[in-house]
């Protein structure tokens, strides 16, 4: 009984949640036991920026999954790329304790650079899938998704009484098992053959239009404040003196605020526009990151309160800044491409910022990491004002002359 258009919302929404899962383990869950098993601060956040570092890579090899989901379609790509995740996180899950450092890492490396490439087929499905008109929606119910799974394999993993690090794996390993199976199920998609150009020439023209480059500026920048909060909110709250369990139920309420901040954020935005609504919440965000540094350094309770805004505002971020990226990437010839281009950047982002902010804590404290970090993000403001007022780069940007 559902329309073509609802059963696209959910079906990006059950690809969110499977991907959601391992990133909810890695990014949430696993900082906080590794710094109870007394791992450098310095450690933990050099680990998490080199598991997000595929995904500041993934345009590298985008233009094969545009040409691939051409000939077999996107839920085959998708469905290999699962394959290579099973290849990299069971042996991890089996063998956790007599794994030396250099497999462990590895192996998780090879699990995120083939769950960043099924990042890339999917997005490409969805620009496929929903018109503009919608993405913002899309992107609120893609982002309910993937909240969810990193609520149950981050947050609720954390709420478990003595959990372990390898028992939290063996339970990704078997969602990421099954996961294929359910795959199977779903109607295969292929991607549009539309385009003229060979990729190299293609890349080469984008690489030079002057909004492309304005627009990737902004994904570098733009998150900086809340990412950097993102990758130590769990230190940073047992260095006020919460226990496991508290931060399990502060993350259960995040990933409620920012579900509820998507949505409201991806109604927004179509009806106001992605670009401004994008813009409000840059600036929204960096006020909020700077309260909750105050808050952290002098020890209030208050920083409790504006961490739980921050990721509301988080959810807001996500579904706007996606909707706006999906509108500068749908019409280009390797779309998938164009939009993991712009994804690369946030995700630079967010391995630039765990990698900073952990260095900031470890020279000053926590609280004047978040500041700066967070007017760090501002300096994206000026790159978009640039990209809405220009109307030569934006026809360049919407209408696209690749090559020479």
């Amino acid at each position: 009984m559902l329309s073509d258009r609802q059963k696209s919302f959910w079906k990006f929404t059950f690809f969110y949640f499977l991907e959601g899962a391992p990133i909810g383990f890695l990014w949430w869950a696993l900082p906080t036991l590794l710094k109870q098993t007394q791992w450098k601060i310095e450690d933990i956040t050099y680990f998490t920026a080199l598991l997000a570092f595929p995904w500041t890579l993934k345009f590298l090899w985008a233009p094969l999954v545009d040409k691939q989901s051409q000939k077999w379609g996107y839920r085959n790509v998708i469905l290999l790329c699962q394959l290579g995740m099973i290849v990299g996180v069971v042996p991890v899950a089996l063998y956790f304790h007599s794994l030396p450092f250099a497999w462990f890492g590895g192996l998780l490396v090879a699990h995120a650079i083939c769950a960043a490439t099924q990042d890339v087929a999917i997005d490409g499905w969805a620009m496929a899938s929903v018109g503009e008109n919608d993405r913002g929606r899309l992107n609120a119910a893609m982002q309910a998704g993937m909240l969810t799974a990193r609520w149950a394999f981050g947050a609720g993993l954390l709420l478990i009484p003595n959990i372990s690090v390898n028992l939290g794996l063996c339970m990704i390993a078997g969602l990421v098992c099954s996961a294929p199976f359910v795959m199977l199920l779903l109607k295969n998609q292929r991607a549009p053959e539309s385009a003229e150009h060979a990729v190299g020439a293609w890349l080469w023209g984008r690489a030079r239009n002057p909004a492309v480059l304005r627009n990737l500026g902004i994904a570098l920048l733009s998150g900086a404040g809340f990412e950097a909060i993102g990758a130590v909110a769990g230190p940073a709250l047992l260095a006020l003196g919460y226990v496991q369990t508290e931060i399990g139920w502060f993350y259960t309420a995040s990933v409620i605020v920012m579900i509820v901040g998507s949505w409201v954020g991806g109604v927004a935005a179509d009806k106001v526009g992605h670009a401004r609504a994008f813009l409000r919440t840059i600036v929204a965000l960096f006020v909020l990151c700077a309260a909750a540094g105050f808050a952290h350094s002098s020890g209030s309770s208050l920083f409790l309160v504006f961490l739980i805004l921050v990721y509301m505002a988080i959810g807001t971020f996500t579904a706007v800044s996606y909707s706006y990226f999906m509108d500068k990437s749908a019409n280009e010839e390797y779309p998938a491409t164009m939009f993991s281009t712009f994804m690369a950047g946030t995700n630079g982002c967010e391995a630039a910022s765990a990698f900073l902010v952990g260095r900031l804590v470890a020279q000053w404290n926590y609280g004047t990491a978040f500041i700066v970090m967070g007017a760090l993000s501002l300096l994206s403001c000026p790159l978009f004002k640039v990209v809405e007022t220009s109307r030569d780069s934006m026809r360049e940007n919407d209408h696209p002359h690749p090559g020479p």
